[in-house]
């Protein structure tokens, strides 16, 4: 992996909104402004067939974008776009169904807290994520007539495993949430949060976390601290015991 921390610099507008990122043949890197059209290149050096991925990789708060060549390298390119699960772009397709369907407009995304990497030591591993719905035609406080009901499926399960979900519930309106889940045994495990609206429209957040797999810390420190306090007494003194030597001599 070569290339991580170096920002992507390259001439032309800085129209916001949608940009699409395209990889040729001969080496180059496109990056096209939805808003204005512009098209701005980056020279590779390497052929490129792999679409690129986006995702915050370097935990800065901005968007890196991952290039694979054909030779077999992962080329790491900063840009100095702010980050947002929206942004992320980290599989082709993105889900089941809908794998194309990206923005700030719907999805669901995983709260910042629970997506960063860490060790869960306990039973339960606290997942807060927000279920986001701003279509056209939401925001109206009067429903069509015939207009299907707000229904958002929310399923979380392991890896690719779609059919054991950990967790599976119905929302039936948008906004934040937390729930609780459970896992067999101590494993790394990459956990998928996985959504479908009532138009049969998926969209997914998926991250790692470290379930309990350094228990043997806790034990250790659990079986050594009685140890430790006995082996700290038969290490005091007597005297210290008896208040400096102050006490009544035994007898001879």
């Amino acid at each position: 992996l070569r290339g991580v921390g170096e920002a992507v610099v390259m001439p032309g507008g800085s129209s916001p909104g949608l940009h699409l990122v395209v990889p040729t043949y001969d080496g180059r890197l496109h990056v096209i402004e939805g808003g204005t059209g512009c098209a701005n290149h980056a020279d590779i050096g390497e052929h490129v067939y792999a679409m690129p991925l986006a995702a915050d990789l370097q935990g800065d708060g901005l968007v890196d974008l991952l290039v694979g060549t054909m030779n077999g390298e992962l080329l790491a390119l900063g840009t100095n776009v702010p980050h947002h699960p929206s942004n992320d772009w980290m599989a082709q397709p993105q889900a089941q169904r809908n794998g194309f369907t990206h923005g700030r407009e719907q999805g669901i995304y995983v709260d910042e807290h629970s997506a960063r990497f860490r060790e869960i030591i306990g039973r339960y591993i606290p997942i807060t994520f927000e279920i986001v719905d701003k279509s056209r035609g939401r925001a109206r406080s009067a429903k069509k007539e015939g207009e299907p009901a707000r229904k958002y499926t929310v399923t979380i399960s392991e890896g690719s495993n779609s059919v054991d979900h950990l967790y599976r519930h119905e929302y039936t309106e948008p906004g934040t949430y937390t729930v609780n889940i459970e896992l067999d045994s101590p494993q790394l495990v990459t956990l998928v949060v996985h959504m479908v609206n009532e138009h049969g429209q998926a969209f997914a957040s998926t991250f790692a976390v470290s379930y309990n797999r350094h228990f043997y810390k806790t034990l250790k420190w659990m079986a050594a601290l009685p140890l430790l306090i006995a082996s700290t007494l038969l290490f005091i003194s007597p005297s210290a015991l008896s208040g400096r030597g102050g006490g009544t001599p035994l007898p001879s």
